[in-house]
């Protein structure tokens, strides 16, 4: 099941140079079906363009640096995330067999 990196994480994305902080999760390409795990800026420098950020998927972090905030707010958020992307998965799991 996956489990993803709060905002505010900073980390090194294989093949890509300087670190990244992430920005928002499960982003949807304007152009295709294409889902991701994170958007994320350049750190330290941050958004330059509002049209142009990084799209990757979890299994490309090859460092990381740094977790995002953690406070009840937060992690509310990241308990409806997981159960929201890996919804199938529990339902299966909670199927007899």
């Amino acid at each position: 099941m996956k489990k993803l990196f709060p905002i505010g994480t900073i980390v090194e994305i294989d093949g890509v140079v300087p670190r990244y902080m992430i920005i928002g999760h499960i982003m949807k390409e304007s152009d295709s079906d294409r889902v991701w795990d994170y958007a994320a800026v350049p750190f330290p420098i941050g958004l330059l363009d509002p049209e142009k950020f990084l799209l990757f998927n979890h299994d490309k972090i090859k460092v990381l640096h740094f977790i995002g905030l953690q406070d009840t707010e937060s992690l509310e958020y990241m308990k409806k995330l997981y159960f929201d992307i890996n919804k199938d998965e529990l339902k299966a799991a909670e199927q007899p067999k």
